[in-house]
């Protein structure tokens, strides 16, 4: 892990080295061991009056080491920091009219909605979204709307980190959420 003068970047490079180290789980060692973190920015839940953190890792690492223990890694960081932690993938997006060497057209991955519905799913966590809407008001305003599954309830307090999601997509995207329960049965 390289050596930055930020603070707080330094205090979850050692909570990943701490977890990495104690942890009897092989699949945890083997994904907070030799993970690379490119920025980790603060930021304040107006309506609990909370600090959470945003972690920034590269996508490749995201995707192979931190996606299959997402639930269990931003438990123990939480544990070591004691702030909410939301991990989320470093993507690149591309204007709509820009190419590069050896593209043809821009993938749909690297588009801003495409980055944007990946965001969701990165903040949300082990938390399924079964639903998004957009809520226009009258002013014109728009809301995003985020729907839960009801049964990722009791899954690592994720009741509590509901206004902590809304705050880090807006910080991130400087759009408004709202993440909620969906509220249907079957």
């Amino acid at each position: 892990m390289a050596s930055t003068t930020d603070p707080l970047m330094q205090e979850v490079e050692q909570a990943c080295q701490d977890i990495a180290g104690s942890s009897t789980s092989k699949e945890l060692r083997a994904s907070l061991s030799n993970i690379k973190i490119v920025k980790v920015v603060p930021v304040e839940v107006e309506s609990t009056g909370k600090k959470a953190l945003i972690v920034v890792v590269p996508y490749t690492q995201y995707k192979n080491q931190i996606k299959p223990n997402q639930g269990r890694c931003i438990t123990e960081l939480e544990k070591k920091t004691k702030r909410h932690v939301c991990i989320v993938a470093l993507r690149t997006m591309l204007k709509p009219k820009s190419l590069q060497v050896g593209m043809a057209h821009r993938p749909y991955s690297r588009s801003l909605t495409a980055v944007q519905t990946a965001l969701l799913d990165d903040i949300s966590g082990p938390a399924e979204i079964c639903g998004k809407r957009t809520r226009i008001g009258v002013d014109g305003k728009q809301c995003l709307k985020i729907y839960l599954d009801p049964k990722d309830k009791a899954k690592d307090n994720i009741e509590e980190k509901l206004a902590t999601y809304g705050a880090v997509y807006q910080a991130i995207t400087h759009k408004p959420c709202v993440f909620e329960f969906a509220d249907y049965t079957l």
